[in-house]
This record gives C-alpha cells, sequence and structure tokens, in this order.
C-alpha cells in the first residue's frame, strides 16, 4: 500500500542540454533567430520591437499602441483581419511589455505563405480607427474599475509605484487618469517613432523546412529600415524609503500584503546564491514561509516570494492574502522567517531538495519549441550568452549552506525592506 508519508526518492540532475537558437542577419539588418525543433508541422513568427513602457512620452501609449496594431490597416478592418486569420485556424498574439512589445503569430506550416503578408500590413500600415480605440480605452476601464476593488491587484500596484516611483517606467502602471486624455494621435506618434521602418528583431520556432524559412526571410528583408536606434526615455527614480504603508479598503474581510526591496538583474553575481535562498524562503510549495504560515498557522491559502527581473533593474517581494485579523501575526512571521535565514545555516537535506526542484523545474521548461524560445529571450535581451545557463546549473549545484547564509544576511533583512499593506482595520 501507498504510503503517502513518505515522499518519493529523487535523483540529483548532473546535466541539462539547452537547444540553442542561431541567429542570421538579413541584408536590411534584421536579425532573424531560428531554432528547427518539434514534431508537428507548426510554427510560431514573433517580432519583437524596443517600444514598450521605457520608450514612450506620454503615459500608457505603448500599451495601446501595441493592442491597436491589429484593429483596422489601410487593406482590411479589424473583423476582416480576425476573419483572415480565422480562416486558417491561426492564433495572433499583441504583448506589451517595459521594454519590448511584440506580434506573434502561431500557424501551421502550410499557410504560412497565406499568412505573411497581414503581418507585414499589422506592422507597417495600421490605421488606428478611432471609433475601435475608443472602444479599447472604455474596455480598459472597466477592467481596472473591477480589477481596483481586488486587494491584491492594488497591493501589487502601489508596491510597484513606491518602489520605483509612479512615473518611472518599473513603476508605471495602466490608469484611468492616463487613459483618458489619450487621442489617435499619440498612438500614430508613438508608432511612427518606435515601430514604423523600426529595426526589429524575427523569432522562428517550430518544425519547419527550408521552404518556410526561405519564406520569411524573404519577406521581412524586403522591407525598408532605419537603422536608427532609439533609447530608453531616462527617468529618475522617485523610490520610497523602507517604510510601512497601510491603505484603508472599507468592507474588507482580508489583508493584502507585499514586503520587499529593489535589487538587480541576471547578470549580477549574487544572482545564482539569491534564487536558491529565495526558493528556500517562499519560491515554491514546499518553502519555509508556506510551510509555517499556510501549514502550521493556517493564516493564508498560499505565500510566495519571487524576484522580479528587468534588464537594468529588478525586486523581490513577499505576497500573500490573510484574513484582516491575522495581519500582524503573518508580518511578524515573515519577519521571524526572514531571521532564521539569516542566523542559522539550511540543513543539507533541504538544500539538496530545493537545489533538486529548481533543476528539475529548469528541465521541464524546456520541453517545446517555445519553451526554448522563451529561454533564448531571456538571456539575448539582457544581453547574456547561453554560458548564463551553464553557469545557472554550475552554481545551484555548488551553492552551499555558507553561500546561503551570507546572502540571507545580506539581502533579506526585513527592517530595510518596503511593507504594503491594503485592507480594513
Amino acid at each position: 500500500m501507498l504510503d503517502r508519508k513518505t515522499p518519493p526518492l529523487f535523483h540529483p540532475i548532473d546535466n541539462i542540454q539547452i537547444l540553442p537558437l542561431t541567429t542570421q542577419m538579413l541584408p536590411n539588418g534584421v536579425s532573424l533567430h531560428i531554432l528547427n525543433a518539434g514534431t508537428q508541422p507548426l510554427l510560431r513568427l514573433e517580432i519583437i520591437f524596443s517600444a514598450g513602457t521605457s520608450y514612450e512620452s506620454q503615459a500608457n501609449v505603448s500599451y495601446f499602441t501595441v493592442k491597436m496594431l491589429g484593429e483596422g490597416t489601410q487593406k482590411r478592418s479589424s473583423s476582416e483581419i480576425m476573419e483572415y486569420i480565422d480562416q486558417y485556424g491561426a492564433f495572433i498574439d499583441f504583448n506589451h511589455g517595459v521594454e519590448r512589445v511584440s506580434v506573434s503569430i502561431y500557424t501551421l506550416n502550410k499557410y504560412l505563405a497565406n499568412l505573411l503578408p497581414i503581418l507585414v500590413e499589422l506592422i507597417s500600415e495600421p490605421t488606428f480607427p478611432d471609433k475601435e480605440f475608443q472602444n479599447l480605452k472604455n474596455i480598459t476601464i472597466q477592467s481596472l474599475q473591477v480589477n481596483e476593488e481586488k486587494n491584491n491587484y492594488l497591493a501589487s500596484k502601489l508596491f510597484r509605484e513606491l518602489l520605483f516611483g509612479p512615473n518611472h517606467p518599473y513603476g508605471k502602471n495602466l490608469q484611468a487618469t492616463y487613459i483618458q486624455p489619450l487621442e489617435r494621435e499619440d498612438l500614430v506618434n508613438h508608432f511612427q517613432k518606435n515601430i514604423q521602418n523600426r529595426k526589429f528583431e524575427l523569432i522562428m520556432v517550430g518544425s519547419f523546412s527550408p521552404r518556410e524559412l526561405d519564406l520569411v526571410s524573404r519577406t521581412f528583408e524586403s522591407l525598408t529600415i532605419d537603422n536608427q536606434v532609439n533609447s530608453p526615455i531616462s527617468l529618475p527614480m522617485q523610490a520610497t524609503l523602507a517604510s510601512r504603508h497601510f491603505f484603508q479598503k472599507e468592507g474588507s474581510l482580508q489583508s493584502s500584503i507585499r514586503i520587499g526591496c529593489r535589487l538587480f538583474g541576471k547578470s549580477h553575481p549574487d544572482y545564482f546564491a539569491l534564487a536558491v535562498t529565495n526558493e528556500i524562503f517562499g519560491g515554491y510549495f514546499g518553502s519555509r514561509l508556506m510551510k509555517n504560515i499556510r501549514e502550521e498557522k493556517g493564516y493564508t491559502y498560499g505565500i510566495h516570494s519571487s524576484l522580479v527581473l528587468y534588464k537594468e533593474d529588478g525586486y523581490w517581494v513577499v505576497g500573500t492574502d490573510v484574513k484582516k485579523d491575522f495581519t500582524e501575526q503573518t508580518l511578524a512571521e515573515i519577519a521571524k522567517e526572514a531571521q532564521k535565514m539569516q542566523t542559522e545555516p539550511v540543513d543539507a537535506q533541504e538544500l539538496a531538495i530545493v537545489k533538486n526542484y529548481m533543476l528539475g523545474a529548469f528541465a521541464g521548461s524546456l520541453n517545446t519549441p517555445f519553451d526554448l524560445a522563451e529561454v533564448f529571450k531571456g538571456i539575448y535581451f539582457n544581453q547574456l550568452t547561453y554560458e548564463f545557463y551553464q553557469k545557472y546549473i554550475e552554481q545551484i549545484q555548488n551553492i552551499t549552506a555558507e553561500d546561503i547564509l551570507a546572502t540571507a544576511q545580506k539581502y533579506l533583512k526585513i527592517e530595510n525592506m518596503l511593507e504594503v499593506v491594503v485592507g480594513a482595520k
């Protein structure tokens, strides 16, 4: 009979093979990154521009610019665009981020030739029709109004604003006060400055033949590209000093808690040790925070700590929702666990479990060509190489209890952190 009290044995992971993407330069200066892998005749083609929040001269304009790319071109209306894509069983996605925006299409190989022209239309001649823009603004504002009734949404939003400043790209959020004054011309200006005829990156992954690769190359090398590179708009950080901030939310039965501090990106020499330290502290379901505050105390259904990494910066944060009566006790237990990390070396068994969990999770994130494309983006856009992942595996394997102790003493001082609580007293 299965003994559910005894965890299954695990075997340490010694080596992980990563299929790398290769890069070729098109004659017009566009970089095409490719990985031919998988078993199904399916591919994803992603077009990436440096045109996110860091490049906008007006708050929230980059978000609406990329979301409006599919709402009409000089040849087709929004409904015609969607009908055309749907007839081939394809899927198109518009993504917005702090540094970059992207347009991605997922399609069967045999339909690629039919879909490439519409991709070129979307990035070359969108019309930003005002009716669709007003509809998108209204829908976004309504969604924000719903979200701002949720304590956890408000806590995360306010935490980032206080950590970086509300006008800094890393602290900026969608806000109705920013959205209302936006006009169609603002989107056109952002598009012309940051997307139209601007240099972009192409990522093509999936199982495809030389025919599909040649088709993509010929399609995009024919575009006229201005190789002038725009620089991110430089804004000073207006960070709030470490302190507690309570935001009253009448009628709340729960408190949403965020505790954390600014840190660094992936290239920092302490990244690997901090990644393991974070995992032990609150990074996975078997972490110390989960065992204490969820399993033993029953204050919450879930509590986690995370490393959020950007190109130029990053932060560490603990997040949870608790019954309002347990707010102070939860804060005290988080501080107690942080202090324990700084004073008591982690035992060998716990460290071994966490290391193998992290390496297993990483190996599990490499299953598909699409996963491998995300791995590539994680290093390429941070100006790293695949050597980073070789170091990741090696460093995780070699981290010691003394390394964890020193890292916790350096970075997990709760008294130096920003605390945000949203709820009712």
